[in-house]
């Protein structure tokens, strides 16, 4: 199967092949797709499979998508799991280069397998402080706002990224990833005071609840396709990130127009906020103030 793939894609002209199937939605896949060009060796060309939220006029001549639309297609969404999984095993039993992540180095490794031309990123979520190299997510930016058609400010806006949604849940009942007000609050009080001037807009899978709340008076919350409040994150001089890979990514290009890591707030701990364990292991980034939740 390993063979066929590779040879159905390239042929046997191309030397060497790394392969990434997507995983969860656009925050995950940019920072799937980042991590994929990263661990690319020169010369090796990039397989993407799925990605379907990848902007469709993002390309590089190094990288090739396929399967970009299973996903809108009942009979064929399950597909790029079971090819995940097949991909998962030849490289289990050594028939394929594995390409996985050192959270120690926090870099990429190579087990190198018995068709050593054909390896797989076995890693699916990225969400790895300094993993993936920053130009690539800046690449998808760029194609990104091509799109947006929303020019709301002349000037410099601070963001606030609101997950609710499965986060109330998510990853357990007990223990949501989804942040209190109170932090939030903080949050805002701090970074209005780095540039009370500027306005601030507010980004959420849920802006009924958003518009009740009462901190939230002075912002300007809007209504946006995933793609579009990724691109407004992107262009804020700074903003508040939700446990989100969505903001998270999105920070990582914020960050380097300003320069500036005191104008991006994060939960400390990430994910682990409410048992005081950082997860992902690795998310911690130099490039964010990471704020306590109390």
């Amino acid at each position: 199967m390993a063979s066929a793939l590779y040879s159905a894609c390239f042929g046997w002209q191309t030397r060497q092949v790394i392969v990434a199937i997507s995983e969860g939605r656009l925050g995950n896949q940019i920072l799937q797709l980042a991590g994929a060009l990263t661990a690319a060796r020169t010369g090796e060309r990039v397989l993407l499979a799925g990605f379907a939220e990848i902007p469709r006029n993002w390309n590089h001549p190094q990288a090739v998508f396929i399967l970009r639309n299973l996903d809108s297609h009942r009979l064929t969404r399950r597909f790029p799991g079971l090819l995940r999984g097949a991909m998962g095993r030849l490289a289990g039993w050594k028939l394929i280069t594995d390409v996985n992540v050192d959270h120690g180095s926090r870099s990429f490794t190579r087990n190198n397998g018995l068709l050593t031309p054909l390896a797989f990123v076995t890693e699916t979520f990225m969400q790895i402080g300094g993993l993936a190299k920053p130009h690539w997510v800046q690449s998808i930016y760029e194609a990104a706002r091509e799109y947006d058609e929303k020019k709301l400010f002349e000037g410099e806006y601070f963001f606030i990224h609101v997950r609710r949604g499965d986060f109330l849940h998510w990853p357990s009942s007990e223990f949501p990833a989804a942040l209190p007000i109170s932090w939030f609050e903080e949050a805002l009080r701090q970074l209005r005071s780095k540039a009370p001037q500027n306005p601030v807009i507010v980004l959420s899978d849920d802006t009924k609840w958003a518009r009740k709340q009462s901190f939230l008076t002075g912002t300007l919350i809007l209504e946006l396709t995933a793609v579009e409040a990724w691109v407004k994150m992107c262009e804020a001089e700074g903003g508040i990130l939700s446990a989100s890979s969505l903001s998270f990514s999105a920070s990582i290009v914020s960050h380097n127009r300003s320069h500036r890591s005191d104008l991006l707030y994060a939960p400390k701990y990430w994910i682990g906020w409410p048992q005081k364990k950082w997860y992902p292991i690795s998310i911690q980034s130099s490039h964010l103030t990471y704020l306590d939740v109390i």
